[in-house]
């Protein structure tokens, strides 16, 4: 649960396999005040909440997110083909996206904040979690 998660090196894999993303931060400062202060990974730093309220509306269908969650390994393992396979549903489906948001120490509630700044229609998170927990 203490594992960083490097999200830029997701981000250079999907970029190679042709995906924008963007890398944010929660307010969340570590993974021990991640776990310490729940509320911290719920929400935007101040500096990623401007600059993603600096780009504009997106008017994207659906705004995709990838965290780290509690489980920085299961993200690094699964999180860049889970985001590929989800993405090609999407575009069978003719629904757009914007840039993938990578965004470690995030939580379930991330997606609210994420997908109102960006206009999506609706907001989707990827989290990591550690084997036994619901999904």
């Amino acid at each position: 649960m203490l594992t960083e998660w490097d999200g830029s090196s997701c981000a250079e894999t999907l970029r190679q396999a042709g995906l924008p993303t963007l890398l944010l931060e929660t307010r969340a400062e570590s993974r021990t005040d991640y776990l310490l202060r729940p509320d911290h990974g719920r929400l935007l730093s101040p500096v990623s909440r401007e600059r993603l309220a600096g780009l504009g509306k997106v008017a994207a269908d659906v705004a995709l997110i990838l965290s780290n969650g509690l489980s920085s390994t299961a993200v690094f393992e699964h999180g860049v083909n889970l985001v590929l396979a989800i993405t090609a549903v999407l575009s069978e489906q003719r629904l757009s996206w914007g840039s993938i948001y990578l965004v470690p120490n995030g939580r379930g509630a991330l997606s609210d904040e994420v997908g109102a700044l960006v206009g999506a229609r609706l907001a989707v998170i990827i989290v990591g979690e550690r084997p036994g927990l619901s999904a």
